[in-house]
């Protein structure tokens, strides 16, 4: 008898340890999981956050280049870290059973963390897409800049200066020689009015369009005035092509800011338990 009561009592220490050192285990377990969703909770809060800057700094940007499309208009770009550190730094498998252990794993709540982590993933990806495309425009602005600044000041500008300085030279009555007349003026009130620093739009207005005018409508049969009409062709493209290209940047960050509400709404809307 002694010996059945001494072997129960045994018994009844070890499933007490047990279910002692069980319920430890599962409480060390539910603080752990509750950490690793407060934590996630931050990030996302975060993550949320800088998508938000980075979709005013979409929509900022399509303004500046609708307003200054002659400018270089240079992206607002938020630090990423935490979206990055969600994505590519955090154990998914860890987040994703402490998640369903809280909310449970219904095919709601499991559809809603797997929409979470793909709205993250599609905003990173606009994110990098956006960055590069901003990179190619000022790349490609840059080349044009320097190629207009050769066409419009290089071969039209200090060319007119030139055929002025010819005529003088070769003309005893160059000042009455219309073409001279009309070269000097138009050199001189150009530089008399210039903004400092100048501008590639105020060299197209006050001189480059004026002095295509005059010629094509005065100086037609005068070699040197289709030179520089020409010139002024080539410049007056190359202008409009720069207008047109900012413009179409413009177009292209005012989607990316749509796609970011768009994103950031529906993210809000799947982490709401969370945040």
């Amino acid at each position: 008898m002694g010996a059945f009561i001494g072997s129960a009592t045994s018994l009844t220490v070890f499933y007490l340890g047990t279910w002692r050192e069980k319920r430890k285990e599962r409480r060390i377990k539910a603080e752990n999981d509750l950490n690793t969703l407060k934590y996630f909770e931050l990030l996302l809060k975060n993550a949320i956050s800088f998508a938000e800057k980075q979709r005013d700094a979409y929509q900022e940007h399509s303004k500046s280049l609708k307003e200054k499309p002659l400018e270089y208009n240079l992206l607002r770009i938020i630090v990423v870290d935490d979206l990055f550190r969600l994505l590519n730094k955090f154990n998914h498998e860890r987040i994703f059973h402490a998640y369903v252990n809280r909310f449970g794993n219904d095919e709601t709540h499991i559809g809603r963390f797997q929409k979470i982590f793909s709205k993250l993933d599609f905003l990173y990806r606009v994110y990098e897409a956006a960055n590069k495309l901003q990179e190619e425009y000022i790349e490609d602005l840059t080349k044009k800049m320097i190629d207009y600044k050769d066409i419009g000041e290089e071969q039209t500008l200090v060319y007119a200066a030139i055929v002025t300085g010819s005529i003088k030279k070769q003309n005893p009555e160059f000042e009455k020689d219309a073409f001279y007349i009309m070269l000097n003026t138009l050199g001189m009130t150009y530089h008399k009015n210039a903004p400092s620093p100048k501008t590639i739009k105020y060299l197209q207005e006050k001189f480059i369009d004026p002095l295509k005018v005059s010629i094509m409508q005065n100086f037609k049969d005068n070699e040197d005035a289709m030179k520089l009409a020409y010139n002024c062709r080539k410049a007056t493209w190359l202008y409009n092509d720069i207008i047109k290209r900012s413009e179409s940047m413009a177009d292209n960050f005012n989607e990316e800011y749509l796609r970011y509400k768009e994103a950031i709404d529906e993210l809000k809307g799947v982490s709401n338990d969370l945040i």
